[in-house]
Order: C-alpha cells, then structure tokens, then sequence
C-alpha cells in the first residue's frame, strides 16, 4: 500500500483502489477523478475506472501495467507521439491536465504510454470557455516540457521557440507570486 499526504493507493493484482483520506477538498478531488476517468473510459492507456463509493471515498480502477517514466531505463521516439496522442484524446473528451510529472506517466511493457492521477484537472462544461482554453494549453505545455526536458532533439523549431517562450511565461507568474506574498499579507479567515 502507498500513501502520499491525501491519498491511500491499495494495488491489488489488476485493480487499483485509491482512497481520498485527507484534506477539506478530498470530496472535490474525489468527484474531480471519478468523473475524469468516466469521460476517459475506452482510451487505450488511461485506467478505466471499475467501481467507486461516494462515501468511503473509493476509487476502484483498473492497473495499467509497466513502469513510471522517471523509472524507465529508456524508451522510443514513437512513444513521445503516442504520449501526444494520448494527451490530445484527453483534452477530446474534455479532460485537461494541470500537471504531468513523469510519475504519472506510465511506460507500458509494450512501450505505449499510460497516464494515471486525474485529480488535478480542469473538466470542460463549455466549448468556448476561456478557461478551458488556457487548460488545454496548460496540458499541452506540459506535454512539451518533458519531451523538452528528456528528448530535445524530438522538437520542431516552433515547438521549441513556443516551449521557451512559455518556460520564461512561467518563470514570472512565479515571480509575481512570490512578489505579492512577500508584499501583501493573506486576509486572515
């Protein structure tokens, strides 16, 4: 059994059940992966989710087999397209992704990708919404950057031009986070 600060992962032989302990939003980030992975069902790579228990907090689905990617020793260029594809039939389906650490990405023993973890998401209720615009970017940068962080050469110039220019982007959101925390004191509740 695993557990992170919010979470239990129980891995027992083909299925996963994850339990939502900790934390005043675990029914947000419950409710938040439950309906990801019922948008999700049927992409080949993505865990189907099995069963869930609005009450204890469970999710129950399946194992996708193989490794994380930080774990892999090394894997294909093809996977970088088909990890591309995957993110691309998400964002389809109206799941984005906030993040991607190569913890979540999965190298399948038949050198596939697999993605695991959709509590960090943003669904999308409307076509044209700004938000969903910006989420679809944000997963897609996310995509970019660790293709960029492990197989630069992969790359197209205009990907590589629109990574930089969305690392800098990112480098003064942090920035001004920091700034306005050091500045102004959080009302107190």
């Amino acid at each position: 059994m695993k557990k992170d600060v919010k979470n239990s992962v129980q891995i027992q032989g083909d299925q996963v059940v994850k339990t939502f302990i900790v934390g005043n939003r675990r029914r947000r980030r419950f409710r938040r992966e439950r309906l990801a992975l019922e948008r999700l069902q049927g992409i080949d790579g993505i865990p189907q989710l099995l069963a869930f228990d609005e009450n204890s907090l469970n999710l129950t689905m399946e194992r996708i087999p193989g490794c994380s990617f930080e774990q892999a020793k090394s894997v294909d260029d093809d996977f970088f397209i088909r990890l591309g594809e995957l993110v691309e039939a998400m964002l389809k389906r109206g799941v984005a992704r906030h993040s991607m650490p190569p913890r979540d990405v999965i190298v399948r023993p038949d050198g596939t990708p697999g993605l695991v973890d959709y509590e960090r998401i943003t669904l999308r209720y409307m076509r044209y919404s700004p938000v969903w615009a910006l989420s679809c970017m944000i997963s897609r940068f996310h995509l970019l950057r660790l293709i960029g962080k492990h197989r630069p050469d992969l790359l197209t110039p205009a990907q590589k031009r629109k990574l930089g220019w969305q690392l800098k982007g990112q480098r003064l959101f942090r920035r001004w986070i920091e700034w306005r925390r050091a500045h102004f004191v959080e009302p107190e509740r």
